[in-house]
């Protein structure tokens, strides 16, 4: 497999759908991947496990999704049937989540995410976000997915979280 890294920066912090937006200029028509910095998985095959998922539905969005136990720290989708998302909330209370899978920072994207992103309004904490665009390509009719991603997964969006991570990583990898 044929591989191509780049590297954007968002020059102003709005929003995770804008940091995507960032990256138009290097995006070709082809599906690209997008995986967050502050996630820590195990076993590395999640990403051959995803982009082999995405290729096989013909997928224009496939989000990696995990069981999760905090809603309010990720989007939170609504299961349809095989594996199709028919509805995604960003950071709802528990009482408000569709489900306990969660975004967890892999995103596989067709170009057409640019338009919906372009369509996004503010939302959670007046930012820009992912799940809102992801929710138009939705509404719009696109071929939306998720993978359960197998193994370990940790946000290290916190500091307990790094810990966590980092104890993992020294006691079950080394």
């Amino acid at each position: 497999m044929d591989v191509k890294l780049t590297y954007v920066v968002q020059d102003e912090q709005n929003g995770l759908a804008k940091a995507v937006a960032a990256g138009k200029h290097v995006i070709t028509d082809e599906s690209f991947l997008v995986v967050l910095g502050d996630n820590f998985f195990y076993p590395k095959t999640f990403l051959k496990d995803i982009l082999s998922f995405h290729e096989e539905q013909r997928a224009d969005v496939t989000l990696g999704v995990s069981e999760i136990k905090d809603t309010t720290r990720h989007g939170i989708i609504k299961q349809g049937t095989n594996n199709t998302i028919v509805d995604i909330i960003e950071k709802p209370s528990e009482i408000e989540a569709p489900s306990k899978l969660g975004a967890i920072g892999i995103y596989l994207f067709s170009s057409d995410i640019f338009n919906a992103i372009d369509r996004t309004k503010p939302g959670v904490k007046n930012e820009y976000q992912l799940t809102d665009a992801i929710k138009i390509m939705v509404e719009d009719g696109k071929q939306v997915y998720y993978k359960e991603i197998e193994g370990k997964h940790i946000d290290v969006g916190t500091l307990e979280d790094l810990r966590m991570a980092n104890d993992y990583f020294f006691r079950e990898l080394k």
